[in-house]
């Protein structure tokens, strides 16, 4: 009875319009596209401010980050490597950095995760599955399932519901564009509302992105 109200729900037509917030982190090279997989996190921290103070300070970052309230934070562009994975190993690929995009959501890992994360995360998804075709449900994995050794992390935790993610294709998912849309003309399709500082909405350049600085 509850599994089949549960299912109802999921297939419910779901109407999301998420707001994106451009930070952008520094890059250091581009990924490889031809073989793409997502990697879920939880940042483990107490709010969204120190995450972003500690990935810097630590030189580390992810794609993207989904607040609580179901705010998104673009940091990288996926067509660059972010540092989200560390010492890593899934189906046959060593150091995914280099083949996945990183999505954290704010969760001190003893939190059970809101609907507006969720739904920003199924959105977010579907805009990554149009962009790199080749992401499929199977493609979908935890920070725990690639980390080496087995058992080096365990985000997204035991609160992470992956029923959501594995039926999300049999669900009806309506974007709708933000107020402010912003075009991206590195082939990133998700419309923006661009917000730096968090309370000054400025238009960007179509043009800006982040600066690239090389290692030695």
């Amino acid at each position: 009875m509850l599994a089949t109200l549960y299912l109802s729900v999921l297939l419910q037509t779901v109407t999301i319009v998420p707001t994106v917030v451009v930070k952008p982190f520094p890059v250091y090279m581009r990924r490889d596209t031809t073989q793409n997989y997502i990697v879920i996190h939880y940042d483990d921290g107490i709010e969204p401010k120190s995450t972003l103070r500690w990935l810097r300070r630590k030189h580390l970052a992810y794609h993207y980050f989904i607040l609580r309230n179901g705010i998104i934070y673009k940091l990288v562009d996926p067509k660059y490597q972010a540092s989200h994975a560390g010492w890593s190993m899934w189906d046959g690929h060593i150091g995914m950095n280099r083949y996945s995009i990183g999505i954290a959501l704010q969760n001190d890992s003893e939190q059970d995760y809101t609907e507006s994360q969720y739904q920003s995360l199924l959105w977010l998804i579907d805009v990554l599955e149009k962009r790199f075709p080749d992401i499929t449900v199977d493609r979908i994995v935890g920070h725990d399932d690639v980390a080496w050794p087995r058992g080096r992390k365990q985000d997204p935790g035991e609160y992470f519901d992956w029923l959501r993610i594995k039926l999300k294709r049999v669900i009806n998912v309506r974007t709708v564009p933000t107020l402010a849309p912003y075009r991206d003309t590195s082939r990133d399709p998700i419309p923006l509302r661009v917000i730096f500082p968090i309370h000054d909405v400025v238009q960007l350049p179509s043009s800006v992105e982040a600066p690239i600085h090389r290692r030695p």
